[in-house]
């Protein structure tokens, strides 16, 4: 016959012990999404708001569902992030949508977003020291061929190109 289990006493012979943070908010972690693009947590929850706004929803490809590229301009607007020219925004539109096929997904947003947060940034310290930035215009130039190059890279091989062999 199996043993018979006591019901919980009503009585607690244990005391809880005292939390030893001093802090009773907690910050949100960065997801690895965030850093691998140096954002805090709260710099990806807006850019994942913004997103959201703009986002359809896209049968099991995308866990966040995807942007039209025609919404792009708009969603950088309102996060207050909006591109330098229509060259920039055409260049933004060729990273975001190498196919062509008229959509954005999250990851290639956040990325964009990322440039333009850091570029921000840059800029405003630049101003603090005094500097000029006209060097920032060339590395944001060659960032952009960098993701550029990255996103084919990352077409590429999932059509399962593997190079010349």
């Amino acid at each position: 016959m199996p043993t018979r289990r006591r019901p919980p006493s009503t009585t607690s012979t244990t005391t809880p012990k005292p939390s030893t943070s001093t802090s009773t908010t907690t910050t949100p972690r960065p997801s690895k999404l965030a850093k691998e693009h140096a954002l805090t947590a709260a710099e990806e929850a807006e850019l994942h708001e913004a997103f959201s706004l703009f986002a359809e929803p896209m049968d099991g490809e995308e866990p966040y569902g995807v942007m039209p590229i025609s919404d792009v301009r708009r969603a950088l607007i309102a996060l207050g992030l909006p591109p330098s020219s229509p060259a920039q925004l055409a260049e933004f539109a060729s990273v975001l949508d190498p196919d062509e096929e008229g959509f954005a997904t999250y990851e290639a947003f956040v990325g964009v977003c990322a440039l333009q947060l850091h570029a921000r940034r840059d800029a405003a310290e630049a101003e603090a020291a005094g500097d000029e930035g006209g060097a920032h215009a060339g590395e944001l130039e060659e960032a952009g061929l960098a993701v550029t190059m990255l996103v084919t890279a990352v077409v590429m091989i999932g059509m399962g190109y593997q190079g010349s062999e």
